[in-house]
């Protein structure tokens, strides 16, 4: 089994601080790897430069074997990453439900059209065919780029239908807007010069048909794409799928009947559950979770490492975090790295970890490290 991350030379600058130090990675798939050290050692610095945050000086970053550099934070997430905050940064004023529903948007597929022709079963349904959706506009910014440029024919026109592209569709959105303009019109005519209401009425009838003729000659035309293709989907039947799954994440992480408490008045220790499931809403491969137990009791902090240890076993999600409490960074590690000032300073299994001089001497001093001994032959 390969690597799912790998960093190397990873390097930061924040003017003249290096607060990432060449730092060397590797995260094997479904492994649960620790990163350790001091405040200010770098190791939120590095999970801003994996997540798309901050945007690395040197080295290089990949994601089962694709580089992430250059990506942005959402693209990341949409590749199968997903992280928590040492400081939870759930939407308050949003209920549980809602906000795992937040984190399972990178997977929904429905678009502009669904939120506006909600009634009708229609709709693109891939990222790929999201191009169509756009289509519907495209007509109208460029006919305004080709009226802007005064011809048809630039050097910068697409090549879509030939050199008239943009004439063409220029002359599309020109046919919507006549089929508008001849609905108001028609109507006013029969309005001004007729008493008879059965002829009001008609046009009225053509008015409502020429306004949404072109609308729903474009959902009609996408719902017969996504159909020939055996993958429709209205955002009615996304929407009850994805409440189903955002319950059985919320049940997943214990938080059973809390769906619909606003997540302020969640206890803490049920907020970073919460937060775990919202970023599990996207189904990721790789979940990095920046101090899960800070401010838990020893309770709290021990039915965390069972989670996290579910989590892995359960829904075969690699595993990166950064920890400050040692009984659970030795409880549940497979593989620990250190860093001090930026830089790797060692890395090994938890045994390793805890008799290393190095790490002894710059982070953990002996009467910890005499400590973790104990809880490494509890665990």
């Amino acid at each position: 089994m390969g690597n799912a991350l790998e960093t190397r030379n990873l390097t930061k600058f924040f003017g003249g601080l290096t607060a990432v130090d060449h730092v060397d990675l590797d995260v094997p798939e479904g492994s649960i790897i620790s990163v350790i050290g001091p405040n200010g050692a770098g190791k939120t610095t590095v999970f801003n430069c994996l997540t798309g945050f901050y945007e690395p000086d040197e080295g290089e970053i990949l994601f089962k074997g694709q580089s992430l550099l250059g990506l942005s934070p959402d693209r990341i997430t949409s590749l199968g990453i997903s992280r928590t905050y040492q400081n939870i940064r759930l939407f308050p004023s949003m209920t549980a439900l809602e906000n795992i529903l937040v984190g399972m948007d990178p997977h929904l597929r429905s678009g502009p059209s669904e939120a506006i022709f909600r009634w009708l079963p229609h709709g693109p349904n891939t990222r790929k065919e999201s191009i169509i959706e756009f289509g519907a506009f495209l007509p109208l910014i460029l006919f305004i780029v080709a009226f802007i440029t005064n011809t048809f024919e630039t050097e910068y026109s697409p090549d879509i239908l030939g050199g008239n592209s943009l004439f063409v569709v220029g002359a599309a959105f020109l046919m919507i807007i006549g089929y508008w303009i001849f609905g108001v019109i028609n109507l006013i005519r029969w309005v001004r010069v007729s008493d008879d209401s059965r002829r009001i009425i008609k046009a009225l009838g053509i008015f409502i048909v020429c306004f949404l003729y072109p609308p729903l000659l474009y959902v009609v035309a996408t719902r017969l794409l996504s159909s020939a293709k055996g993958e429709a989907v209205t955002s009615k039947d996304e929407e009850k799928e994805a409440l189903r799954e955002a319950q059985h994440l919320l049940d997943f992480v214990g938080l059973q009947g809390m769906g619909d408490q606003l997540a302020h008045n969640i206890p803490y220790g049920a907020q970073r559950r919460l937060e775990i499931a919202r970023a599990l809403g996207n189904k990721p491969d790789l979940l990095l979770l920046d101090e899960p137990t800070a401010g838990m009791n020893p309770q709290e902090s021990a039915e965390m490492m069972h989670f996290i240890r579910r989590l892995r076993d359960e829904m075969g999600t690699t595993i990166l975090l950064i920890e400050h409490d040692m009984r659970v960074v030795m409880g549940i590690s497979e593989n620990i790295t250190v860093l001090d000032f930026g830089m790797k300073i060692a890395e090994g299994t938890p045994k390793e970890i805890q008799n290393n001089p190095r790490v002894i001497e710059a982070y953990l001093g002996r009467g910890a490290a005499s400590g973790l001994g104990e809880a490494t032959a509890a665990a």
